[in-house]
C-alpha cells in the first residue's frame, strides 16, 4: 500500500505511514456453531471488481467433484447472470451488517479474489470470525493472507487455479481453521478501531504533533 501511494502521488515515503483499518462488524457476536466444513462465502457489492464471476465458475468446477459444497453470495442487489440456476449457489442479495454476521458464523471459508482492492477490510473481518480466506496476490490482500497458512492467494484470473485453492481449503479445512483461530486474539486486536487510533496517534507524536 505504501509503495503504491508513494509511486502514484509523489509523496515522500517518510510521510506515508500504514495504520490499517478496523472491522466494521460486531466481532463480539462470533458464534460459529453451525459450520459443516463445506460452505464458501463471497461478500462484495461490486460484482465485477470483486471477481464474482470467477468465483462462480471455480465453484462450478469444485461442485462437480464435491457435490455437497455450497456457495453463499452476499452484496450484489440483483442476481448476477453467471450465478442464476447454478446448483447450491445461494444468492443473499444486499445484506445489513447484522445479516452478514449470520453468514460469517455459518460459512467455513471466505473467497473474494478481487481484481482491485483499495484495502479490503472484509478479509480481516472474515479472519476475525475464523474463516480461512482466498484472495488474489495483488493490492493489500497478501498483507492479510499468508498463502498456505491462513488461506490461499491466486495469481491469475484462472478458474482452475481458484478451484484448486478452494479444494485445498476444503480438504485441509481443519488445519487452516486451527491456524486462523490460533491468531484470533491478534486479529481482534490488530483490526480494532481502537488499535487503528493508537497507531495514528503514535505516528502523529513521532512527527512532533
Amino acid at each position: 500500500i505504501i509503495a503504491d501511494l508513494v509511486e502514484n502521488s509523489g509523496i515522500p515515503a517518510s510521510k506515508v505511514h500504514h495504520v490499517g483499518g478496523g472491522c466494521n462488524i460486531d466481532t463480539s457476536r462470533i458464534n460459529p456453531q453451525g459450520r459443516n466444513g463445506r460452505r464458501f462465502l463471497f461478500v462484495g457489492r461490486y460484482w465485477e471488481r470483486k471477481n464474482g464471476s470467477l468465483v462462480v465458475e471455480a465453484f462450478r468446477k469444485l461442485h462437480a467433484k464435491y457435490p455437497d459444497t455450497e456457495l453463499y453470495i452476499a452484496g450484489p442487489q440483483t442476481l448476477p447472470p453467471e450465478a442464476a440456476g447454478v446448483k447450491d449457489v445461494n444468492f443473499l442479495g444486499l445484506l445489513s451488517y447484522d445479516q452478514v454476521l449470520e453468514y460469517f458464523n455459518l460459512c467455513d471459508f471466505f473467497v473474494m479474489p478481487s481484481r482491485f482492492e483499495a484495502y479490503g477490510i472484509v478479509f480481516p473481518e472474515a479472519l476475525c470470525f475464523g474463516l480461512p480466506c482466498i484472495g488474489k496476490n495483488i493490492c493489500a490482500m497478501p498483507e492479510f493472507i499468508q498463502d498456505g497458512e491462513n488461506g490461499r492467494l491466486i495469481h491469475d484470473d484462472d478458474p482452475d487455479e481458484l478451484a484448486d485453492c478452494m479444494e485445498n481449503l476444503l480438504l485441509d479445512g481443519k488445519d487452516y481453521a486451527s491456524r486462523v483461530w490460533a491468531m484470533h486474539e491478534e486479529y481482534l486486536h490488530q483490526y480494532s478501531w481502537k488499535s487503528v487510533a493508537e497507531r495514528i496517534v503514535k505516528v502523529m507524536r513521532e512527527d512532533g504533533f
